[in-house]
């Protein structure tokens, strides 16, 4: 069995080389120089060995049962974890119990398998054991093959008055079991030409082949010339990378991508270009929109919403606003319902003889007229007989507005016989509360009618 571990530790061979090669063609002139060091494992080779120490097992098997034969039990040896079959209990035939690799050798003594002692049982053991343990690791090396190569050149070239440095190293890395390979490589590249062609690079990539399927990693760090001058580029490959921080013994994630989405842990951006985006939840400070914004199923005049960066304008199904709206003009098609309208509104009231009217304070001057405001007299009787007379009834009265810093006089009216009627109107400025009344001053055999009164936002009587 030594003999066939010993082929199988020398499966393994190296070369080493340095080639140096100079040419010249013409003008051009080419100086290579190439180091390869190379380590082969053979797998044709080592599953030779494993035939030979398999065949070497079975050899040892045959042996211990020639050796019980030769005790003169005339029995056979059986190898195996479980207990042999019901026809092979037999006290002549001897059971290698190889449960735990143990190989213990046991007899049938007619009621069940006893371990036994004796020199030629245990000798079968032995063998049968060793030879085992030696195909099982041919076989492991057979399985797998690795190969390693790393190789260094550096070449110049001369094309005219061009002279053009470049050195490349490539290490590789590769192993096969069961026709899965999986491969590591290190590539790196210099070139340095006086024509202005400069460029640095490396690349290690680790890849799986198996069942038909290729897995890559890999990492590309490049500095080169591009149009508009030198470029350094950092590349990653793989279907998840991480960029994590050990804070506080730790590990926790910062930066995550998984297929083609990245995951960011917190982020702070100082400007940022978003050509289409989907937030879940977001806490925005500021933000300025370089296009329109819209809900994904706007359609104009038909569904969802938008809202113009150009213009301003927007567009709603439906809008509930908890406080004020403030707009230059507007267009209501249907019904408005509101409890109080004022400013522009005019707002219409009528005021009782003797009645008073409040009018609150609001950010803006109103105009408050009164078109119509009467007073009907009527002639009367007073006294009997010959000496009664008659006389005309007269009422007075005047309406006006009581503010903190005086009062303001819209109209005063006297009414005789006949009815007598006035308008009149007047400003109330800005954050400025009134009352309104109707003041009878006079009032004998006449009726003062009610007044209209209009309120509406205004700075001018005219």
């Amino acid at each position: 069995m030594r003999a066939a571990e010993g082929e199988i530790d020398g499966l393994s061979t190296a070369v080493g080389g340095l080639q140096t090669k100079v040419t010249q063609q013409g003008n051009t002139l080419t100086s290579q120089g190439q180091s390869i060091t190379q380590i082969t494992a053979s797998v044709g080779t080592a599953q030779t060995a494993a035939d030979s120490a398999k065949s070497s097992a079975a050899a040892a098997q045959q042996a211990a049962t020639n050796a019980a034969a030769a005790a003169g039990n005339k029995g056979k040896v059986i190898y195996g974890t479980a207990e042999p079959a019901v026809a092979d209990r037999l006290t002549q035939n001897v059971w290698i119990d190889t449960t735990n690799s143990a190989n213990t050798p046991k007899r049938w003594t007619g009621s069940a398998w006893q371990a036994v002692t004796d020199k030629a049982a245990t000798d079968a053991a032995a063998a049968a054991k060793s030879a085992a343990s030696a195909a099982v690791a041919a076989q492991s090396t057979a399985n797998g093959a690795v190969q390693s190569v790393n190789a260094v050149s550096a070449t110049v070239t001369q094309q005219g008055n061009t002279i053009t440095a470049q050195g490349t190293q490539i290490s590789q890395l590769t192993a096969t079991v069961n026709g899965a390979t999986t491969k590591i490589s290190d590539i790196s590249q210099a070139v340095n030409g006086i024509d202005g062609k400069l460029s640095a690079s490396r690349t290690i990539k680790v890849g799986v082949d198996a069942n038909g399927k290729q897995y890559l990693a890999g990492i590309g760090l490049d500095v080169s010339n591009s149009t508009t001058g030198m470029q350094s580029n950092i590349i990653l490959l793989a279907d998840r990378t991480s960029i994590m921080t050990n804070a506080g013994g730790t590990p926790t994630p910062v930066f995550t991508t998984q297929g083609t989405q990245a995951v960011l842990n917190s982020v702070v951006i100082g400007d940022a270009t978003i050509t289409s985006a989907k937030i879940k939840d977001a806490a925005i400070t500021g933000a300025k929109f370089s296009d329109n914004i819209s809900s994904d199923n706007y359609v104009a005049g038909s569904s969802g919403w938008k809202i113009s960066r150009t213009s301003g304008s927007s567009e709603f199904n439906n809008v509930i606003v908890r406080g004020t709206v403030y707009a230059k003009d507007g267009r209501f098609e249907g019904t408005v319902y509101a409890d109080k309208i004022e400013g522009d509104v005019i707002k219409f009231s009528v005021l009782q003889a003797g009645g008073a009217l409040f009018i609150p304070a609001v950010p803006y001057s109103r105009l408050i007229a009164v078109p119509y405001a009467g007073i009907n007299g009527r002639r009367y009787r007073s006294g009997s007989g010959d000496g009664a007379t008659y006389n005309d009834g007269y009422g007075r009265g005047s309406i006006f507005i009581s503010t903190p810093s005086g009062n303001i006089s819209i109209l005063t009216i006297n009414g005789y016989e006949m009815i007598q009627a006035s308008s009149g109107a007047a400003i109330l400025p800005a954050n400025t509360n009134g009352t309104l009344y109707w003041s009878i001053i006079n009032q004998e055999h006449c009726v003062f009618t009610p007044a209209v009164v209009l309120i509406s936002k205004g700075d001018s009587v005219n």
